[in-house]
């Protein structure tokens, strides 16, 4: 059996097409995701403060 390392950082690329309309749906909300955590850890820098999200639905959800 081969050992596998621990990915602990995903970088997305681009996606050019996608054929399947659910897999297309499914990375257009990981790329959303990704996309505002990058936005919200970015900014809380900015500003000094540390951004942490509402696990329990209480947060901005869209």
């Amino acid at each position: 059996m081969v050992k596998r390392k621990e990915v602990k950082q995903v970088t997305l690329g681009s996606i050019q097409y996608v054929h399947d309309p659910q897999a297309a749906e499914k990375w257009l909300a990981l790329y959303l995701e990704c996309l505002h955590e990058k936005i919200m850890n970015s900014s809380s820098k900015i500003d000094e403060q540390t951004y942490i999200e509402n696990e329990e639905g209480g947060g901005d959800e869209v």
